[in-house]
Formats: C-alpha cells, sequence, structure tokens
C-alpha cells in the first residue's frame, strides 16, 4: 500500500512537467530560427567573400605575368619590319613568335597591320593559322591604333577558347604602324576553378557571365541589357553567337548592392547568397555563390542541437523522477523498520515487567530479543539484495540446480556409507561455488560506478570477463561464439569496464538479431596493427538495410520494439573518448559486422584532446 500511495503522489506532477517541456521545445525553435539566421548568414557570406578573394587572386596571378609581352614584342625591329612591308621577313618573324609563344606558355602572339589583316602568327604553319585573318572589328585593335595598349577579354574567332587578349601598338616615328597581340588562354585556370566545391562567376564590366563553375550560367547576362548594348557586343563577337538572354531575374542594383541574387540552372531558378570581389587587371567581377539551402542545412543544425538539449532534459526529467521515486520507497522501508523496531520494544518492555522475578527466563527473553535484531538487520540487507537478484537470476540458476542435485546425490550416497563418493561430490559442489562466486564478483566489477582510469590492458583481461557475463547468455539464446585467434596476447590503452560495456552491448545486439535463426554464431576477430588493435564482431542475422547504415550510431534511432534507441550511439561515444573508433563494415554475405579500434599505447596529449 505505501508503494501505490508514493507511486500516486509522484504521477500527478508528470504531465505538467512534460507539458512544459513541450512548450519550451515548442517556443524555442522559432526562437532559435530567428537568433541564428543572422550568425549562420554572416558566417556563410564570411566565407564566401574569403572564396570571392582567393579565385580573384588566383585569375591576377595569372593575368599579371603578360601585361607587358604586347609592348615587347611591339617593339621588335623585326616587327617593324614586316609592318613596313620588309616582305622577306615574314618568315623569321613567324619563328620568332612560335618560339617565344612556347616558352611564355601563351595560346598565341600574332601581328596586325594597319588594316586589320594578321601579318605574322605563331601558328602561321598551322592549318588553322590566323595569317590573313580580319581583326579590325576588335576593340584592342582599334585602342592600339589609336596609339595606347589595350587588354580585352573574349573567346576566340577560330579556336572557340576563352582568354585575355593584351595589345600594344607598333609606333615608329610617331606613327601607328600596325598591332602586336599576345592572347593568354584561360580555359584551364576556369577548369581548375569548376573544381572548387564552392560555387562561382566571372562577370565582365558589361554585365556578361564570362566563365563559371555551372556551365548553365556562361556566356549568359547577370541582369537584362539594353537592345543597344546586347548589339554592341554581337557585334564585337566577343562571346561568339550567345544569345546573351539574363540568367535571373536580377537588376544591376540587385547584383551590387544587395548580398542574394537569383541563378537559373536545369531550368530552375534559385535564390543564392552572393559575395563579390573585383580583378582590376581585366575589369572582372568574381562574384562566390552558395544556394540558401546552405542556409536552412546550418539553421536546421541549430535546430538539432537544440531538440537534443531538450531531449537531454527530458532524459534527466527522467532520472530525476526515477530517484525521487527510488527515494520515497526508501524513506517507507525505513519507517516501517523504525515501526516494527518499535512494536518490538514495547512487547521487550511489557515482557521484562512480567519476567522481573524469573532471571533465567529474562536472559533467554533478551537471546531472542538479540536474535531478532540481528534479524531484522540481515532482513534489511536482503531487502536491498532483492533489488539486484533479479539482474543474477539467469546466471546463477544453473549452478544452483547443479549443487541441489549434487546435495541430494551425497544425502543417498551418505545412506548408503560411500564417503568417498560423497566427497567427490563436495569437491564438484566446491567448484562450482566457485564459478558462481566468479559470476557475482565479476557483475560486481562490471557494475560499479567509479571514475574511468584508461591504462595499457591486457586484451585477455578484458574478455574474460566479457565472456563471463555474455557466455550464461548465449547459452540461453543458443548463439555460438569463435574467437579468432582463441589464444591472443596483445594489448591495448583503453578504460578496461568501458570497453566491456561496448563489447557486451554489441555481443547482446548480435545475439538479438539472430533470435529466430537455427545456427546463430557470432565471431570475434582480433588484429594487432600497427599503433592499434582491431577487433571485429560479426554476426550472421539478416543484416542492416543500407538506408539504415547511416542512421544506426544516431542517438534515439533504433529498430527494436524495446529499448532507447542509444546503446550504439553511447558505444561510439565511449571509444571515441578513447581516441578510437567503432564503425559499421561492409558486408556481402549478409548479417552485420562491428569494428572497434583501440590504440595500443597512450595517445599524445594534443591529439588524445
Amino acid at each position: 500500500m505505501a508503494s501505490r500511495t508514493e507511486k500516486s503522489a509522484v504521477n500527478p506532477a508528470l504531465p505538467a512537467t512534460w507539458f512544459w517541456l513541450g512548450v519550451l521545445w515548442v517556443v524555442g525553435v522559432p526562437l532559435v530560427i530567428m537568433t541564428v539566421h543572422q550568425y549562420a548568414e554572416d558566417e556563410i557570406l564570411g566565407d564566401m567573400e574569403d572564396e570571392a578573394l582567393v579565385v580573384a587572386e588566383k585569375l591576377r596571378t595569372e593575368l599579371i605575368d603578360y601585361q607587358d609581352i604586347a609592348a615587347s614584342v611591339a617593339g621588335l625591329n623585326t616587327v617593324a619590319a614586316v609592318l613596313s612591308g620588309n616582305s622577306g621577313q615574314e618568315a623569321n618573324l613567324n619563328r620568332f613568335l612560335k618560339k617565344m609563344n612556347l616558352s611564355l606558355g601563351s595560346e598565341f602572339l600574332y601581328i596586325i597591320n594597319p588594316t586589320g589583316h594578321v601579318v605574322g602568327a605563331s601558328n602561321a604553319l598551322a592549318e588553322s593559322s590566323f595569317l590573313g585573318t580580319s581583326l579590325a572589328f576588335r576593340p584592342y585593335f582599334q585602342q592600339s591604333m589609336a596609339g595606347e595598349p589595350a587588354r580585352y577579354y573574349a573567346r576566340g574567332i577560330s579556336s572557340g577558347t576563352r582568354g585575355l587578349f593584351f595589345s600594344a601598338p607598333v609606333v615608329r616615328n610617331g606613327e601607328a604602324l600596325g598591332v602586336a597581340v599576345v592572347k593568354l588562354s584561360l580555359e584551364q585556370v576556369f577548369k581548375q576553378l569548376s573544381a572548387r566545391e564552392d560555387g562561382f562567376l566571372v562577370v565582365g564590366y558589361d554585365g556578361v557571365i564570362f566563365a563559371a563553375s555551372d556551365s548553365d550560367w556562361e556566356q549568359k547576362t547577370l541582369y537584362p541589357l539594353a537592345d543597344t548594348q546586347r548589339q554592341v557586343i554581337r557585334d564585337s563577337r566577343r562571346y561568339g553567337n550567345a544569345n546573351l538572354i539574363p540568367v535571373g531575374n536580377n537588376s544591376s542594383a540587385d547584383v551590387f548592392d544587395n548580398n542574394y541574387i537569383y541563378l537559373q540552372s536545369g531550368g530552375l531558378s534559385r535564390r543564392y547568397l552572393m559575395r563579390r570581389a573585383l580583378v582590376e587587371e581585366a575589369g572582372w567581377h568574381v562574384l562566390a555563390v552558395s544556394p540558401l539551402t546552405q542556409l536552412y542545412k546550418r539553421i536546421l543544425m541549430f535546430c538539432l542541437y537544440y531538440s537534443l538539449v531538450v531531449g537531454i532534459l527530458v532524459l534527466l526529467q527522467l532520472y530525476w523522477r526515477k530517484r525521487s521515486e527510488v527515494q520515497k520507497h526508501i524513506e517507507g522501508m525505513n519507517q516501517e523498520l523504525e515501526r516494527r523496531v518499535g512494536e518490538l520494544t514495547q512487547e521487550l518492555t511489557q515482557s521484562n515487567d512480567e519476567l522481573r522475578d524469573l532471571v533465567d527466563h529474562y536472559r533467554y527473553t533478551q537471546q531472542q530479543l538479540q536474535e531478532t535484531q540481528d534479524q531484522l538487520i540481515q532482513a534489511a540487507k536482503l531487502a536491498v539484495l532483492g533489488e539486484m537478484s533479479a539482474g543474477i537470476n539467469h546466471e546463477l540458476n544453473q549452478p544452483l540446480l547443479a549443487l541441489q542435485t549434487y546435495n541430494e546425490n551425497s544425502l543417498r550416497l551418505m545412506a548408503k556409507d560411500k564417503p568417498e563418493m560423497v566427497v567427490s561430490n563436495l569437491r564438484e559442489m566446491q567448484q562450482i561455488l566457485s564459478t558462481m562466486q566468479g559470476i557475482v564478483s565479476r557483475l560486481k566489477v562490471f557494475s560499479r560506478r567509479s571514475p574511468p582510469e584508461p591504462r595499457v590492458v591486457q586484451v585477455s583481461e578484458v574478455l574474460n570477463g566479457v565472456m563471463g557475463i555474455m557466455t550464461p547468455i548465449l547459452k540461453k539464446s543458443a548463439v555460438e561464439i569463435e574467437l579468432l585467434p582463441e589464444n591472443f596476447d596483445g594489448q591495448f590503452y583503453a578504460e578496461p569496464i568501458q570497453v566491456q560495456q561496448v563489447l557486451v552491448n554489441l555481443l547482446t545486439n548480435a545475439a538479438e538479431a539472430m533470435a529466430d535463426q537455427q545456427q546463430a554464431k557470432i565471431k570475434v576477430e582480433l588484429v594487432d596493427q600497427d599503433g592499434a588493435l582491431t577487433i571485429r564482431v560479426a554476426d550472421c542475422g539478416p543484416g542492416i538495410a543500407p538506408e539504415m547504415r547511416n542512421k544506426i550510431f544516431e542517438p534515439f534511432y533504433t529498430t527494436k520494439s524495446t529499448g532507447l534507441g542509444i546503446g550504439l550511439a553511447l558505444s561510439r561515444r565511449i571509444i571515441e573518448t578513447l581516441s578510437g573508433s567503432l564503425t559499421l563494415a561492409e558486408t556481402e554475405a549478409g548479417g552485420s559486422t562491428f569494428v572497434l579500434t583501440l590504440p595500443k599505447c597512450a595517445p599524445a596529449e594534443g591529439k588524445s584532446k
């Protein structure tokens, strides 16, 4: 009756507690989203700004070495001679341009006469030679003929490759005789940039995307262009036959004033976070972009962290509830004990008054009182042991049955006057008692709650403790366990009780996975590697579905009808705190294999942290 009353006193507060924990989660998630949104956005924008600066610096490094080459070529006498009409120098000029082009690593070197035609080129002997090609429409030719060096990015007319053109006028006696041009190919640079994880766009001053991490964005405009501006770009043949359609619903103000941009890919328009950097040498803007899904993922991650905190509060509530029930139960037992002692004391007082003249009877009563008090103390001890008896009942059941059998057999042998066989039975009973003592001592060591003390441990020490706990359970489940190799003298650095806890959890899971099989078998394989010890626990059960393999180490994820689903998550955490690892290995023939790896010696201080 006392325990029922105590339970009813605890339960009424439980619905209110769950209600407020639910309110805490429902109200807290929106608050977390509002609080984290700006922080996560600023963090992503900061990363993207660094990325934009890295890409811009990469492009700037590629371009800076070529800016003075055209002027150097323009100052050569051979170039001036060919442009002045000396027809005997063309072959020498072409050979020189080819050799210089190879040494510089540029794509092409060529010379244009005042009419806009190429009169010398590094590819003069190739089938795709530029000789005779008219480039008068190119802005860099027009600017250099006006006496100024020029820098111009475009796709090549015949090659179709993207590059940056550096041009310089060939001037003699104040007269422009022609233009010297060097083309630097940017295809390899853009290919390397496209392999980066983060998205980027390289946009010219005309608003056209010259290069991008997504091919759907290239040769499109970042925002709508006026018809006259689009026609001027087409006339320059800067981007070949590109349609120059907008890549998203953006305005020029959106692109250069905001942190967001719309981009279309695969037929879908999405909103992106954006940061910019300038490559002044080429007149480019480098835009680093990231889809909003990255922002949502970070916000979701913080929401999961918050939910985990609320979950921990739920576990703490369950813990305090159980602790309160246990304390009330102990208090009730103490009160009952005090009541019974009080009653016995009163009875003894009355007996002392009645038997005052009978000394012998008085001594006898005192003796009975002492025995009763001893029994009460023993009853209190048994009450505590009763709490633990359920856990070791199965392990001690068979040895107790064996002791009963030997005892009955010994009585019969004594009746038949066979003392030597009785002695043999007593020895067997002594062996069984030693076994029972070992089981109880191992369970006591396994269940004690003491601070972890990692040290160098022999594998046999841990395995003996695990097998002492698991062998009766595996026998009951008809599960066979195979240890490979049987005699293994390796060692590792860990807290032995914690490793036992993990191995017991893995073996228990394996046994439960094979509960319905006729020939259930668990294989434990030990491998001594350089610097580490690996323990593989494999079963022949149905295995773990591929879609579940990434989830089994998540807290509170379980496929069982009972349990909280925290066994594997806690096991992995325990092993990681010991500088080891716990993973699920690929298994082709069915079943599941868990791989536990531990260091063989104490890790370095910085590494262990």
